[in-house]
């Protein structure tokens, strides 16, 4: 058998080998439910903006990196606020090292129980008049959801949303 041969098959056995156990691999517990909860978000802002005529956003892995940052950043320092927890950064400068565009805009919003669910934390939104602008933002493309889950304020069990919005350009 010839040297790229043999190597051939030693890597085929290599894939065989590793490719059930990489499927096997327990994946961060809240890895996959942040992920469907962070689109659950998204949907609920999209359903939103269709009843009033407006285009839905998209997912922007890096405005949902921007997001993620932000949220689990207020949870270590429990602080709620739009500038960078620890260092003041404006959310603007904060947004823009993960993703570029003309104009942003984000929503942040915290709870438990109901409040801390998709539907509470959108509901918390409308209510509010500068989130609910946000959210019905038109010149709004793009979007990042992210939550963090932990004690928040005194409060175990709390989640921290933040929502990055984006211009197209």
């Amino acid at each position: 058998m010839s040297r790229l041969v043999r190597l051939l098959v030693v890597c085929l056995a290599l894939v065989a080998v590793l490719a059930p156990a990489a499927a096997a691999a327990p994946k961060r517990a809240d890895t996959g439910l942040a992920n469907e909860l962070e689109r659950e978000v998204v949907q609920r802002v999209n359903a939103l903006r269709a009843e009033r005529g407006l285009p839905a956003v998209r997912i922007v892995d890096t405005l949902v990196q921007a997001a993620r940052r932000h949220s689990r950043a207020m949870i270590s320092h429990d602080e709620f606020s739009h500038e960078s927890p620890g260092n003041g950064e404006a959310f603007d400068r904060r947004i823009r090292r993960f993703h570029q565009a003309r104009l942003l805009g984000e929503t942040l919003g915290w709870g438990s129980g109901a409040y801390g669910t998709p539907a509470g934390v959108v509901q918390l939104w409308l209510d509010s008049p500068p989130h609910r602008a946000i959210l019905l933002d038109r010149a709004f493309a793009r979007i990042g959801v992210g939550l963090a889950r932990g004690t928040f304020q005194g409060v175990a069990g709390a989640s921290v949303w933040t929502a990055d919005f984006a211009s197209a350009r």
